[in-house]
């Protein structure tokens, strides 16, 4: 596509410097291809990144053409100028050009002899034959030296024919499932040990959480035993408080009485106080 758009736009110049300041249809046309040429470059450059000497080969037919229009402005000497200025750089752009597509070429040339490289088989050197055909003639004649009494094994088929030789049949033997047998019992024998040792463990463990609660018990018996009631009362009075009363709270130290024996002090003429009222049972632990 290139070479196609350098080509009209030679033709163009030259058309321009044989018939300066003047327009022709041909030229016309030219730069009207020109143009979608141009626009064609842009996509590639913009939007499929091609490589850079496309885009700087736009940039020169930008500035050619845009010469050229300029001179059609001007006067004719002005415009043969311009015209052999952009001659000028169309072949400068043609060697771009032509330079940007040799490279290409070496490129596809280095990709291709790789890709030969690597779909070539390895060749089989002559070191590698003699190497394969002794592995070959060593295993020929092991294979030959071979008794044919090794090759069969007598244990692996034995076959008994009877009087009337009208049946076959493979010889039983016990020997092998009687010790599997033994085997069996000696594991069933050791099973039921372990089980019997374990029942004795868990009876010994229940004997001993047993033995733990009636001790537990016997100790809240034995604390419950230590405890004894005890009220308040004053020297001079016969009531008896317990020892959170209030009554009782305000009874100096001094003149507290400890009583321990409810019953006793009621035949002694105490009565019980009517604030407090110590018909349940107060307890402390004994000092």
């Amino acid at each position: 596509m290139l070479i196609f758009e350098l080509a009209m736009l030679a033709l163009l110049i030259t058309l321009n410097v044989v018939h300066p300041g003047k327009m022709t249809g041909l030229q016309e046309t030219l730069i009207f291809m020109l143009a979608f040429g141009n626009l064609g470059l842009f996509y590639n450059f913009i939007v499929q990144k091609t490589l850079a000497n496309e885009a700087i080969t736009m940039f020169i037919q930008f500035i050619v053409v845009s010469m050229f229009t300029l001179s059609q402005l001007l006067t004719n000497t002005t415009g043969i100028v311009l015209g052999a200025i952009s001659l000028i750089v169309c072949c400068v752009n043609v060697m771009l050009v032509a330079k940007s597509e040799e490279d290409s070429e070496k490129k596809k040339t280095i990709v291709t002899h790789k890709t030969v490289i690597k779909e070539t088989p390895a060749v089989e050197t002559k070191s590698d034959v003699v190497k394969r055909e002794l592995a070959e003639y060593i295993r020929r004649s092991e294979i030959s030296e071979t008794p044919k009494q090794q090759m069969v094994n007598p244990n692996i088929v034995n076959v008994n024919v009877d009087a009337n030789g009208n049946s076959t049949q493979q010889p039983r033997d016990d020997s092998d499932l009687k010790e599997l047998r033994k085997n069996d019992e000696k594991i069933s024998d050791k099973i039921e040990v372990i089980n019997l040792k374990m029942d004795s463990r868990m009876d010994r463990v229940d004997e001993n959480v047993k033995a733990s609660i009636s001790d537990v018990k016997k100790e809240i018996d034995y604390l419950k035993k230590k405890e004894k009631k005890v009220f308040i009362a004053s020297t001079g009075g016969k009531k008896l408080h317990n020892p959170n009363c209030m009554v009782a709270q305000r009874i100096p130290e001094a003149k507290r009485v400890l009583i321990h024996d409810m019953e006793e002090a009621i035949k002694k003429g105490y009565t019980a106080c009517s604030v407090c009222c110590p018909v349940q049972e107060v307890k402390i632990e004994a000092k």
